[in-house]
């Protein structure tokens, strides 16, 4: 069961290949659901390193491209304290040559250099390679990254400098029983995770056939706050493509290549598209890991390709929730006279229009980072739908005639409820909180 109200921890994992030259090996305890998986600490001429013999077949590697992605992420041994699984995403990204980086979504600012190996299909993490990567100013402290396995006691205490982990044919990349930590020396910890499993997620890839292109365009409102100018940019018209097979999917074609933005994208040329999921018109999702062919170019000359993506878009594309369930934790924080709008991204019937709310955006080096800039603002897009495009909405009405059902605030329904209690008021698709008069 999902639990509300949870804070995005972001986490990456993997696990490893045999070393030659292997002396006292030791077979290390593993979580249950890694049971295809035989891990070993090897020791090494006095150095730890580890090693995995793998059932599933390695993936064939012809570019590191095909490494670099983001990945869904679950983890038994969140901070090593026993088992309380954990859900985020990693990202893989790439940096010169064989070198990469594996980053920590939510500590990105501890990426871990890491290399990879075509021929073998594989990924290797040094300690060497990854001490004091990140300072600390009010610590006075540098953070370094520790590698560990189990020790016969099945506590992760003993440490290896380096790991080198087995790509397997569909992406999919186990920690097994091997720990990962940023620590500040000692005991002392940043964070730490074990019995992990990272999956590629599918990038969504713009096939003409699938969709149609209307003539009549929408009319984009940009976001409130933009970092490039001190005033907002003006709304833009803007091709508008729809799903054939889903009208209540739709994508806004090259939407920064006119207007105030033109004049910053480094990437004017480039397609791009923003992915507008409103199959339910109170939770409207907007896609992550779209580009949108937009790559801000700053004063200073610096440029970044930017990802946007809404927070609705993130947590059911990429971590498994529905709309419903979403809907379903925006009521249960709604203050009275408060409603789902204020929440959760929607669509305006009255008006045909689509208000995209809680975007951020990510870059390319990791597309699902929360830009420090995106973070502190509240950004949005507002697009007004032709009416032409009112026929593939249709379905998505408001129902006044909808009989009236009241639900207490941890969810449950009540038929009488007693005058000055606070419940949440549902008729048809539309929701409050209220207070029985």
């Amino acid at each position: 069961m999902k639990k509300f109200y949870s804070v995005l921890a972001m986490a990456a994992a993997i696990v490893g290949t045999a070393a030659a030259g292997t002396v006292n090996t030791t077979t290390v305890a593993k979580n249950s659901n890694l049971a295809t998986q035989a891990i070993e600490a090897v020791e090494l001429e006095g150095n730890l390193a580890v090693s995995s013999k793998s059932e599933v077949a390695p993936k064939e590697l012809s570019s590191v491209d095909q490494v670099c992605n983001v990945y869904s992420f679950s983890d038994y041994q969140w901070m090593l304290k026993g088992d309380d699984p954990g859900i985020g995403t990693a990202v893989i990204a790439p940096v010169e040559g064989n070198t990469v980086e594996v980053i920590f979504g939510s500590y990105s600012h501890f990426p871990i250099t890491s290399t990879v190996d075509l021929a073998n299909s594989t990924l290797t993490m040094k300690t060497a390679d990854n001490k004091n990567v990140y300072y600390a100013e009010s610590l006075d402290k540098y953070l370094s990254l520790e590698l560990r396995v189990p020790d016969k006691d099945n506590k992760y205490t003993q440490n290896v400098d380096e790991a080198t982990f087995k790509i397997q044919a569909d992406g999919t990349i186990n920690l097994g029983a091997v720990a990962i930590m940023g620590t500040w020396g000692g005991d002392s910890y940043n964070f730490g995770f074990a019995e992990g499993v990272m999956h590629p997620y599918n990038k969504w890839t713009y096939k003409a056939s699938e969709w149609e292109t209307l003539a009549d365009k929408a009319v984009v409102d940009e976001f409130v706050f933009n970092p490039a100018y001190s005033a907002p940019v003006e709304p833009q018209p803007t091709t508008l493509m729809v799903n054939k097979t889903e009208p209540n999917i739709f994508l806004l074609y090259k939407p920064y290549t006119v207007g105030g933005w033109a004049q910053r994208n480094a990437t004017v040329n480039d397609e791009g598209f923003l992915y507008v999921d409103m199959t339910n018109k109170d939770c409207v999702l907007l896609r992550p890991l779209v580009w949108c062919g937009f790559t801000l170019r700053y004063s200073g000359g610096e440029t970044e390709a930017m990802y946007p993506y809404n927070n609705e878009g993130y947590r059911v594309y990429l971590e498994d929730w529905t709309q419903d369930e979403l809907i379903e934790e925006a009521e249960l924080v709604m203050e009275d006279g408060e409603s789902l709008q204020d929440y959760l991204s929607y669509y305006d019937s009255k008006n045909n229009e689509v208000v995209v709310k809680n975007v951020v955006f990510g870059n390319a080096q990791n597309p699902v980072a929360n830009l420090i800039w995106t973070a502190q603002k509240n950004l949005w897009y507002k697009i007004a739908l032709p009416e032409s495009y009112g026929a593939g909405v249709a379905d998505i009405t408001v129902d006044d005639n909808a009989p009236v059902k009241y639900y207490n605030l941890q969810g449950v329904e009540i038929s009488n409820p007693a005058a000055g209690e606070l419940v949440i008021v549902k008729q048809g698709a539309k929701v409050s909180k209220s207070i029985v008069k």
